[in-house]
């Protein structure tokens, strides 16, 4: 792994990670609270851990919200079926 301070990005097992510097107002024990509960090292982990799962929760409300609208048309528990209906050349 590859960082260095000042710069804005990291090499990370062949990747590259954009990383951006910023400066956040937080509550004084938030951080340190975060840091206990999440298992991270540093305050900016436990940020970019909490960011992170912010993002996730959000995307999967949207795709939440996509649940009744008609996309998609068929009988899931027809395609789960692990043989052919009887009569269907089922053995």
């Amino acid at each position: 792994m590859s960082r260095q301070h000042g710069l804005t990005e990291a090499v990370d097992i062949g990747q590259i990670l954009r990383m951006k510097r910023t400066r956040l107002v937080l509550d004084a024990d938030l951080p340190a609270e975060a840091k206990r509960l999440s298992g991270e090292k540093t305050a900016s982990a436990a940020v970019m851990r909490a960011l992170g799962d912010c993002v996730r929760r959000s995307r999967a409300r949207g795709m939440l919200a996509l649940r009744g609208c008609g996309l998609w048309e068929g009988d899931l528990a027809v395609m789960r079926r692990d043989h052919a209906p009887e009569g269907e050349g089922a053995p």
